[in-house]
């Protein structure tokens, strides 16, 4: 079996995390496991990022591409998300609040009736959020692009650096009924008792794959189909539950979300940023 890992995002915890991850992950596929990594230039609290970082998957896993993105040159050039509404605030100022600021100003599943929008959230909520689900999701995408011929895989898997691997990764040991399942779904981590799926960890066949690492492309469109349909709430507008309805409801392919069940938090592991 040829299996991709392909790791994103802010590298957070990834170097302390690694060494839980090299005999729980890496180790166990040897030489039939090629590792992609795109991350950022610069860490959330500003440390900078360099070459000598990516040493540890460099020297004991096979890496075999890799970026090392500018994040102010992104921030610079990315394309907001924008709605057509009698605009009191720049889109620039919405996007730097937090969420509570934007909690507190503009949603409140109480005004749901008055305000006619979706559970509350006035244009400038949904604009926040959207944008910054894009930016979340802008990384895994331009990590594809580092993959030249994805179909030789069986597999591929996506993952964060923040993910602590606490037990082996099971994969391997994939029961024969259960790959026929791998046909139709995409495979996710869940909280601990399992009836919540998050976003650290992925993993499907090619097809399945390529579709998930192409949400960011379609953001704009189906967040607008969202919006016409009355489909926002104000407690799942978050990127599990977008990549949820992308997967199973949006396009011409559709695939339902699995929550494995030996990916469960504080189980099976833990997100530990560092």
């Amino acid at each position: 079996m040829k299996i991709a890992a392909v790791i994103t995002g802010h590298m957070r915890g990834g170097m302390r995390n690694f060494f839980y991850a090299y005999p729980n992950f890496f180790n166990l596929f040897g030489k039939n496991l090629d590792v992609y990594i795109s991350t950022w230039d610069k860490q959330e609290s500003g440390l900078e990022i360099e070459e000598d970082h990516l040493n540890p998957w460099r020297e004991d896993t096979n890496l075999v591409n890799y970026k090392i993105h500018d994040l102010e040159k992104y921030n610079k050039e990315k394309e907001l998300y924008k709605l057509d509404y009698d605009r009191k605030y720049d889109i620039e100022d919405i996007c730097k609040m937090s969420k509570h600021e934007v909690f507190s100003k503009f949603s409140s599943p109480q005004n749901q009736d008055k305000t006619g929008t979706h559970a509350g959230f006035t244009n400038e909520a949904i604009e926040y959020w959207v944008n910054r689900i894009k930016d979340q999701y802008y990384m895994v995408r331009r990590s594809f692009d580092l993959i030249h011929d994805y179909e030789k895989y069986n597999i591929i898997i996506r993952l964060r650096f923040d993910y602590k691997f606490l037990t082996p990764f099971m994969i391997a040991h994939t029961p024969r009924a259960f790959l026929s399942q791998l046909n139709h779904a995409l495979t996710v981590a869940s909280n601990t008792e399992g009836n919540m799926h998050y976003d650290c960890i992925q993993y499907g066949i090619p097809k399945i794959m390529n579709k998930y690492f192409l949400l960011y492309d379609h953001i704009d469109n189906f967040v607008d189909d969202l919006c016409y349909k009355n489909r926002l709430s104000y407690d799942t507008f978050n990127a599990e539950n977008m990549m949820k309805y992308y997967m199973e409801e949006y396009g011409n392919e559709k695939y339902k979300i699995y929550m494995e069940p030996t990916l469960r938090e504080h189980v099976n592991f833990i997100l530990e940023r560092g």
